[in-house]
């Protein structure tokens, strides 16, 4: 337990429960295999500051046999029926002998011609593994549905795409460079290569094949890299019909910067509405303030000075700690797991998600993969961009939106998330949940995900959605 108005370090009380101590597993039948657990503030300080302070908190377990979205769910929502027809459909980049920029969309098109589509935007990490939020808002609703896997998320993991730029001249001794010096020329696209006055030859392009710790990696440091991927998902849903009547913008987390930068810039005439799940429009748990100052103004600073490129990773998590670390005796004998090149660690936070809802791990990480500062400074660029917006006193849409979050929201602040939304645009509805995840759909508990789902039914009923 931290305090919030303070860094990381600002420990108010902690403790750890050994897991013989966790209850039995136990079917999904009410309260049944709950344990709860009382801890006290034994510190001298922590009671001067809270007397009689206690964090009371339960502990379940299950077998995993409960799960909300299972792989069979998932796999028959791929296939084939009577009334919808399953297609993937590839996005080139720019550079079309390149695959680095790919993206692709994932299409469900009703047979019986539809008036109706939602164009849904991935969040970081994320894949499509919501087959039940897919049927209960939109399926069943008429709605085709277009899921965009932009550069390095998704079905492109899955594809091969998540590489990386190198100048090739990198690990040749003709290269008279720094590798600092190299960031700022081997991130351009491959058309726009350029002899640089101090290097003896002309920059070449190489990629690196598939990294580990580069998924959701931005490469270009600026989200209008996906703008010509939304376009190019917009083509496909046009050339399968002219005109849809009713299209909604659907994104989750990151995946709300990638839709609102596109729509700064080339406006909303697309759409007739939006729900935003968790956008990300501040940097929510990042370690304190001092961590998301740094995060929201450091890194662009740092680039321009040449001292990070965009491909720099940081908050790498390994498995053991440095060899001057107090524990590092207890990680001698261990031997860290290796994935493509990159040492990984199993994140259990992507644990807890997967015993729930299944993914596949081709998709979407089972592991912690670093921020890049590539994609920071593209998140970053676009929460300015809305604040700027805010400042003016101009909005992004005042077509009807909806933004619907949690409380108990670990990955943003739902305070500054439902603070933010505000500069979208007039015609907002604001949803706070109370015990729902980041992804309000997956959700721990069913009856979570069932209220998530039906009050933003209820929104798209009263806007004339459903």
């Amino acid at each position: 337990m931290y305090n919030r108005k303070k860094d990381e370090g600002a420990i108010i009380l902690q403790c750890s429960v050994p897991t013989t101590d966790f209850p039995a597993a136990a079917g999904d039948d009410g309260d049944a295999g709950w344990k709860e657990f009382v801890v006290d503030a034994d510190s001298p300080n922590e009671t001067q500051t809270f007397d009689g302070l206690e964090f009371v908190f339960k502990i379940r377990v299950t077998a995993c046999t409960d799960l909300m979205s299972s792989k069979t769910d998932l796999s028959d929502f791929y296939q084939d029926t009577d009334g919808i027809t399953y297609s993937e459909e590839v996005i080139r980049g720019e550079d079309k002998q390149d695959d680095i920029d790919n993206a692709l969309l994932q299409c469900w098109r009703h047979n019986k011609t539809s008036s109706r589509a939602v164009l849904w935007f991935l969040g970081r990490n994320d894949c499509f593994m919501h087959p039940h939020v897919a049927k209960a808002l939109f399926v069943e609703n008429g709605y085709d549905v277009y899921v965009l896997n932009y550069s390095c998320v998704g079905l492109c993991r899955k594809r091969g795409w998540v590489v990386r730029y190198s100048c090739a001249a990198r690990t040749h001794t003709e290269c008279t460079l720094s590798t600092i010096s190299c960031f700022e020329f081997y991130h351009q696209p491959t058309y726009n290569r350029m002899p640089m006055p101090s290097h003896p030859i002309f920059i070449r392009l190489q990629t690196i094949p598939q990294k580990a710790n580069y998924n959701s990696h931005c490469r270009t440091g600026n989200f209008d890299l996906y703008d010509s991927q939304i376009e190019g998902a917009i083509s496909i849903m046009k050339s399968h019909i002219i005109e849809y009547k009713e299209v909604i913008g659907y994104a989750h987390s990151t995946g709300g910067p990638v839709l609102m930068n596109y729509l700064i810039k080339n406006g909303d005439d697309f759409f007739n509405g939006f729900i935003f799940n968790s956008p990300f429009l501040d940097w929510g748990h990042v370690g304190g303030d001092i961590a998301e100052l740094v995060l929201e103004n450091g890194f662009g600073f740092l680039k321009r000075l040449n001292i990070l490129g965009n491909d720099s990773k940081f908050n790498v998590v390994k498995t053991a700690p440095d060899p001057d670390h107090p524990d590092a005796d207890d990680f001698k004998d261990h031997t860290p797991i290796q994935y493509m090149d990159d040492e990984i660690v199993i994140s259990a936070w992507s644990a807890k998600l997967w015993s729930q809802y299944f993914f596949d791990f081709r998709c979407r990480p089972l592991y912690s993969v670093p921020l890049t500062v590539g994609f920071v400074n593209g998140v970053t660029r676009v929460q300015n961009k809305i604040m700027k917006l805010k400042e003016d006193k101009k909005y992004i849409t005042i077509k009807p939106f909806v933004c619907i979050t949690s409380r108990a929201d670990d990955t943003l602040e739902a305070e500054e998330t439902l603070s933010r939304i505000d500069a979208i645009g007039p015609s907002r509805c604001e949803i706070e949940l109370r015990h729902n995840a980041h992804d309000v759909f997956l959700s721990e508990e069913k009856s979570d995900v069932k209220m998530a789902l039906e009050m933003t039914k209820s929104w798209m009923k009263a806007n004339g959605f459903e």
